[in-house]
Order: C-alpha cells, then sequence, then structure tokens
C-alpha cells in the first residue's frame, strides 16, 4: 500500500519503539521517529526510519517534527513531569492541525473507566475512584474529542495490560520477581481477569487506524487474543522461565505479607521524621546496603494494591477494533516465548 508520512512521538519508548519497528515490518516508507534525547535510541537505530529530535512541550521542537506528516501516532508521556500527558497532548493536537497534520492517532489507557467491573465497552461510564494516572489520561482524552473535527480525524486507543520485550510495568518486573522468588501462587486472590495485549498487537492496532476509515473522532479498546486469569499469567510465565510452576505459599510469606503493612507505615515515617539519621545511614556502607537491599525486597513483593488488582472480574470489550478490521494476533504462549528469549538474550535471566 501506499503509506502515509508518519511521526512517533515517544518513538524511542517501550510502545513507541514497538509501533516504531511494526511500521516498518509493515512496509511503510515514511516513518518519522520523535525522541527527545538522541542518545536513547539503540531499539531503533538499525531501523529505516529518520530519527529527529522531538519535545511535545516545546512548540519549536513540534513544528520541526511535523513539517511534512500526515500522521502522528503519539505514544509520548514522562514519569517524571506528569504534565506532559495532558499539555504535551494538547501541544500535539495543536500543532497537528497548524501543520497541516490529517490524523493523530492517541495512546490512552483502560485506567480511563477507574474501578469497573463486568464486560467494558468503550461506552462504559467511569466508576470511582479513577487513580491520577487515569485521571490525566482522561483529561487528554477530552483534548483530543475537543480538538477532532474537519481538519483533525483523531482516535484514542485505549490498551489494556502492554507486555512484552522491552517492557518494564508487565514484563521484566515479574521476570525478576519469579526468578527472586518474591512471587508465590496467589489463590483465589489471583483470580480476577489479566487483560493482556502483547506490544506487537497494540502497534499493529496503531498503524491499521494510521489508514482506517474512521469518523472524526472515535475510540478503541485494545487488547489480546487470551484473557487468562492473573494466576495463570504468573504461572505460564514462571513455567516459560524454566522455573516450573510457581510455589505455594510458605509460612513466612504469610508472616512476611502480613507484615508488609506496619513496616510500610514505618518507613514512611523514617523518611518523614528522621532525615539527618537517614543521611547518617547513607554515609555508612554497610547500612546503606542494607537499605537497598530492604528497598528492593519492599518493590519486589505485591503491593496492596497489585493483590486487590489481581483478584479484579472485568473484561474489555474488543467488537468495535473488529468492526474496523482490526484482530489481535499474538497468544499468550507466543508473547510470553518471545518476552522470555528476549529477557535471555540481554541477560535478564542470568
Amino acid at each position: 500500500m501506499n503509506w502515509p508520512r508518519i511521526l512517533i512521538t515517544g518513538a524511542a519508548g517501550f510502545i513507541g519503539g514497538g509501533t516504531a519497528e511494526e511500521l516498518c515490518r509493515a512496509g511503510a516508507t515514511h516513518v518519522r521517529a520523535g525522541v527527545v534525547r538522541t542518545a536513547n535510541v539503540a531499539r531503533i537505530a538499525g531501523l529505516p526510519v529518520e530519527i529527529v529530535h522531538c519535545d511535545i512541550m516545546d512548540p519549536v521542537s513540534l513544528d520541526a517534527a511535523m513539517a511534512g506528516i500526515e500522521i502522528v501516532i503519539h505514544c509520548a508521556h514522562s514519569r517524571i513531569d506528569e504534565s506532559t500527558t495532558v499539555e504535551g497532548t494538547r501541544l500535539v493536537l495543536k500543532h497537528a492541525i497548524t501543520n497541516g497534520v490529517r490524523r493523530v492517532v492517541h495512546m490512552s489507557s483502560v485506567a480511563v473507566y477507574g474501578n469497573v467491573l463486568g464486560i467494558v465497552t468503550e461506552d462504559t461510564l467511569p466508576v470511582p475512584p479513577v487513580n491520577p494516572y487515569g485521571q490525566r489520561k482522561q483529561a487528554a482524552e477530552q483534548a483530543c474529542q475537543s480538538a477532532a473535527g474537519p481538519q483533525l480525524t483523531v482516535a484514542v486507543l485505549r490498551p489494556t495490560l502492554v507486555y512484552g520485550p522491552f517492557g518494564e510495568l508487565w514484563t521484566t518486573s515479574y521476570i525478576k520477581r519469579i526468578l527472586s522468588g518474591h512471587l508465590e501462587q496467589l489463590g483465589s486472590a489471583g483470580e480476577g481477569n489479566a487483560n493482556l495485549i502483547y506490544v506487537r498487537d497494540l502497534a499493529r492496532f496503531a498503524a491499521h487506524l494510521a489508514v482506517a476509515e474512521l469518523p472524526q473522532y472515535s475510540v478503541f479498546n485494545a487488547h489480546g487474543c487470551d484473557i487468562p486469569t492473573f494466576n495463570e499469567y504468573f504461572d505460564r510465565l514462571s513455567r516459560i522461565l524454566g522455573r516450573g510452576p510457581l510455589p505455594a505459599p510458605t509460612n513466612s510469606f504469610t508472616i512476611q505479607d502480613a507484615l508488609r503493612r506496619p513496616i510500610r507505615r514505618l518507613g514512611k515515617y523514617v523518611l518523614e521524621h528522621n532525615q539527618n539519621m537517614l543521611k547518617m545511614a547513607s554515609r555508612n556502607p554497610i547500612l546503606r546496603d542494607v537499605l537497598r537491599r530492604a528497598e528492593a525486597n519492599l518493590r519486589l513483593k505485591p503491593s496492596d494494591g497489585e493483590i486487590r488488582y489481581y483478584g479484579t472480574r472485568v473484561v474489555f470489550s474488543a467488537l468495535r477494533a473488529r468492526e474496523v478490521g482490526f484482530e489481535p494476533a499474538v497468544s499468550l504462549e507466543e508473547g510470553l516465548t518471545a518476552s522470555v528469549e528476549w529477557a535471555r538474550a540481554i541477560g535478564l535471566t542470568g
């Protein structure tokens, strides 16, 4: 097909990099990969793309990156500057219009739905509480809807849990937890729905929406072929890692789990009221190592919020995606196998 000229914002990131790879795989010949730091482009450096500086908070940078562009796939976000999610999206939309861009495909999240249960369609209203991340994504979607019109078509993608190579949240963090022995069988607490999508399928969906016939404004849930329970997801990942099934909970784990909340309260109190003591401890190599190990162990163990999430029964409808001709292609087995192969290749599994 005759692909349009496409800019990807956040092309050095997990989803943006996967989108660049998928567009090249599909035969797109005019892909511009927008990155904030040109030094952080190892993943996309070998692709036939034009790598350009693109800071979505900088109007001059946006204008330069969008020159001659027809489609923007907006994946950029910042873990440090939370305002980027909303204000950066507004700037992307504004400069897309002024630069004659025809369409923006915006990466949002199912976090916008909040505490929903059951079958969730794109028209399902949010159920409080909506976490701060979801609130920012809601505001960004409102900006998208306001910008959509005769001059600019906007398609919003709401991915579920994105996993795959280069993915930290739902891939490498759980590989580390399994290999370190910090993840055990969850029992009834892990029988919620793990609505997963492999990063390549999400990238394929974004590429599909870049060229599909769409109304001026549209919203799509995006999830993968399978919807396992969290128990099934973690157990399958453990087996593919060669560790066998997840171990049954031990007495020590139960005790540690019961103590986790008061320990965290104590840690928070120390941080708030004993800064001088922490500064002194940081100067002592032995105490510094103890603090570092304690912090690492707390991060590896599932938090209270994660445990609650693992038991949530919710499924995000994919009917609207099918209506525009998209079907995910990567099974859970294939996605986890590819993820583990990547983890081994970079030395993550030891």
